[in-house]
């Protein structure tokens, strides 16, 4: 009776720690996207009724894995997952981490600065849009501004540095801003890769994507971007 009692507790605490495995957010490892978030620094928005909220990196990769629609309004930080993914995501729902999503998380760090020094951007003053497709980089901005996002019509063949191009406006001031992600950040052959159709499923991908994300999160907003034209 106590052989059969102790098999059974066995059992239960393998499922438990299965289940507790399963619901964490992955990169390699249960902790990774955890570890990388924690060493960076959060977004700050200014939501309607002058309420600050922060974003930090784990929770913008949670709301990617979670988001369905890529082209409705964004609603709520844990809508339906996405059973289907398209040929030029730069993330597939998987547990890999999204070089999109850091590239975006950064790239509003980067505008927020610019346009917004000292003070906490309103999510109704920010605009911001890059000229890729790419699903990560879209999903983060539209979390962050917690609104729909108009993707452009044309879409580039295949991924390239070009596609990281920003354009950022302060409504209210009308204030411009048009960057790139710098050279070298992303391994070329990420792009190669990607441009044969290679899939997020693929070892030598995942490894790149990787190396990408965390030097980009590991740099300062200054270092991942290039600036390329200012207005007013």
């Amino acid at each position: 009776m106590r052989k059969t009692r102790i098999a059974t507790l066995t059992i239960i605490a393998a499922l438990v720690a299965t289940g507790f495995v399963l619901v964490q957010p992955g990169c390699g490892g249960p902790s990774d996207v955890q570890k990388i978030s924690a060493k960076t620094e959060p977004l700050r928005v200014r939501r309607a009724g002058g309420k600050v909220e922060t974003i930090t990196f784990a929770q913008a990769m949670d709301y990617h894995h979670a988001h369905e629609d890529h082209s409705g309004t964004v609603t709520s930080a844990t809508p339906k997952k996405s059973s289907k993914a398209k040929p030029e995501d730069d993330h597939d729902h998987d547990d890999g981490l999204c070089v999109g999503i850091a590239t975006g998380y950064q790239a509003i760090r980067y505008t927020a600065g610019a346009l917004f020094p000292d003070e906490t951007p309103s999510d109704a003053d920010f605009e911001l849009s890059v000229a890729g497709s790419m699903r990560g980089v879209w999903d983060v901005m539209k979390f962050y501004t917690g609104r729909k996002l108009t993707k452009p019509k044309k879409k580039a063949k295949g991924m390239s540095l070009k596609s990281f191009t920003f354009k950022a406006r302060r409504i209210s001031t009308g204030k411009t801003l048009t960057f790139r992600l710098r050279d070298g950040l992303i391994p070329t052959e990420f792009f190669a890769m990607k441009n044969r159709g290679v899939s997020c499923g693929d070892e030598a991908l995942e490894a790149l994507k990787k190396q990408a994300a965390r030097k980009i999160l590991s740099a300062s907003p200054e270092e991942c971007f290039e600036r390329l034209a200012q207005g007013k």
